[in-house]
């Protein structure tokens, strides 16, 4: 059986940092959805596209919704060195080169996760998977 393979990237616009009038999100949501995607690539920065995603699941027919960082691709942001990069250090040159941001993700956010995980591995502490 003999696929049709083609790749197309569609741009449907972007977002002010404002909420949205509901007509406005209406007008979004029909316009991704008018193009059909398979994927739908959402870079807003952390936490934003994360919720805008949680929020528009329901709302948008497409395989998947991925969040990227766009700063990166788009070359506005430097990577680490190769040889961080390598050593799975590249969280540790983002750290150092943009303290104010990555500060309480990195030393708190994740101390805090893998302190829970800690817990529930050893079973001192049970979750509920009721979300």
């Amino acid at each position: 059986m003999e696929t049709d393979r083609r790749t197309v990237c569609v741009t449907v616009g972007t977002l002010p940092l404002r909420p949205l009038a509901s007509a406005e999100d209406a007008a979004h949501i029909a316009a991704i959805n008018e193009a059909e995607p398979d994927f739908v690539w959402v870079g807003l920065g952390l936490p934003r596209q994360e919720k805008w995603m949680a929020e528009h699941l329901p709302k948008i027919k497409a395989a998947a919704l991925i969040g990227v960082g766009v700063d990166f691709h788009a070359g506005m942001k430097p990577h680490a060195p190769i040889w961080m990069q390598r050593g799975g250090l590249e969280w540790l040159f983002r750290l150092l080169t943009e303290p104010r941001r990555f500060a309480h993700r990195y030393l708190f956010d994740n101390t805090l996760f893998l302190g829970h995980l800690l817990l529930q591995v050893t079973r001192l502490r049970k979750y509920s998977r009721e979300v």
